[in-house]
């Protein structure tokens, strides 16, 4: 009998199951403009960091920025021209996995005005590979 001792265990990829949604996320929390999105998708962590940083320049001091989702899931890859086998690949990158409808981004602050906050959304909706809509809070 062998025993192993592992440091830990690595993660299996997760599909996105087509037409759910994320009931979580579905409603903003922080602020009263958001960034939703309108597809299934895994996110990369360096897309939300891009799409972070577009945002952050236009709104710049007058409000925050809020992130809803992170990238907590580890994707492993092999180096190129392995051969098969010899177990699993080293991790690579994080993802997170986006569902239907759910909030990326929202934004929040008194003296940020709803252009200011559409054009911020708009500029770090460029950054992601997939439709988008901006949302706004309902009373």
């Amino acid at each position: 009998m062998r025993v192993h001792n592992f440091k830990y265990r690595k993660v299996h990829k997760i599909k996105v199951k087509k037409d759910s949604s994320d009931y979580k996320r579905l409603q903003l929390l922080h602020g009263y403009v958001g960034l939703r999105s309108l597809v299934e998708y895994r996110l990369k962590a360096v897309q939300i960091e891009s799409c972070r940083r577009a945002i952050k320049k236009v709104v710049k001091k007058l409000g925050n920025v809020w992130i809803r989702v992170s990238a907590d899931r580890p994707v492993t890859s092999k180096p190129a021209e392995v051969r098969m086998g010899k177990g699993k690949g080293n991790y690579s990158y994080s993802v997170a996995i986006v569902n239907k409808g759910t909030i990326l981004f929202e934004l929040s602050g008194n003296s940020l005005n709803i252009e200011l906050a559409k054009e911020a959304l708009k500029q770090g909706a460029e950054r992601l590979p997939f439709k988008t809509e901006i949302c706004f809070y309902k009373s």
